[in-house]
């Protein structure tokens, strides 16, 4: 007897990324049950130029960043990019997710993948592992939102209170890239010159759209101490990135400014996702908000030959 294969399995269509229709790509991501700001064509084509794709007509789409190195191609997750995974107008169903997966063609040897919050699915064939997020709920009042705040953050926030801090929100994000690298960025030596640039370029990108809020804080002598950037798409406000002097620290600046904007957009039907973290001192942080755990999976599969598999175990 005939295995019955899903329609949809037989119309997921591999795509290089000049065979891609990027507008009906677009109209899919923002139809989509899951849609996220990363996955529009505009942020991939910055984040991860030469990205390819599985599509299902457009009802389903799967976007694959990719590179070739010593010859063989892989994927692989993209730096600015949390979350990718399959993006559909319907129901993402255990079996919808795995013909995608099935479909991923062969020539990739490496597979290196961070699933969006709703494939939360049995991966066949692919190593998983669990990754955090924290999201928050802004559709309650603000003194609702801050009865969940732990006493340690509610402390913080009445130092911060006392200083004398101003909050500024702005368009411009390159001051607050530089006091990051400046800071915190002297000890992530992966990021180079390049990828603070693709940032900065993809935040602008943002911003165009309306699709970007930037606050910023600043001391007595008028001089920038911290800054917050959160990306938004639909209902969805992702932070997706920060930078504190040492200053700001002292003055708990970024807990200021988060506490800001949750007074700026509560009482609407608006989710903050802080983006993170597995680190224990990350997640102890955004708890500290109410935020609740939310698990997304990471997915690999290693086809190398040796050694090269065994190098990237």
């Amino acid at each position: 007897m005939k295995r019955h294969v899903p329609e949809f399995k037989k119309m997921i269509r591999y795509l290089l990324h000049d065979q891609i229709d990027k507008s009906r790509w677009d109209d899919c991501i923002a139809k989509s049950v899951n849609s996220l700001v990363y996955a529009y064509s505009w942020y991939l084509d910055m984040a991860s130029p030469g990205w390819d794709a599985l599509v299902d007509e457009y009802e389903s789409v799967f976007p694959l960043p990719q590179r070739s190195k010593f010859g063989f191609r892989y994927v692989f997750p993209p730096y600015f990019i949390q979350q990718l995974g399959l993006f559909s107008k319907a129901e993402i169903t255990e079996k919808r997710l795995n013909a995608f997966l099935d479909a991923i063609p062969e020539k990739f040897k490496l597979v290196e993948l961070n699933l969006n919050w709703k494939n939360n699915f049995l991966t066949p064939g692919f190593m998983s592992a669990k990754n955090i997020t924290h999201h928050l709920e802004l559709n309650q009042p603000y003194e609702a939102i801050r009865k969940s705040y732990s006493e340690n953050l509610k402390r913080n926030l009445k130092k911060a209170s006392a200083s004398d801090q101003k909050i500024i929100e702005t368009s411009e994000v390159r001051p607050i890239v530089e006091l990051f690298r400046k800071a915190r960025g002297k000890t992530i030596h992966k990021l180079k010159d390049a990828d603070y640039d693709t940032f900065a370029r993809i935040c602008e990108a943002c911003i165009s759209r309306n699709s970007a809020r930037i606050y910023t804080s600043w001391n007595e002598k008028h001089e920038l101490t911290a800054g917050v950037v959160f990306f938004q798409s639909h209902r969805r406000f992702i932070f997706i990135f920060s930078g504190a002097s040492a200053e700001a620290k002292e003055k708990f600046s970024v807990p200021l400014l988060l506490d800001h904007f949750i007074r700026t957009y509560c009482n609407s039907e608006g989710l903050l996702d802080f983006e993170g973290s597995n680190d224990p001192d990350l997640s102890r942080f955004y708890r500290g908000f109410g935020a609740k755990e939310i698990l997304y999976l990471q997915i690999r599969k290693n086809s190398l030959p040796f050694p090269l598999n065994y190098f990237k175990k």
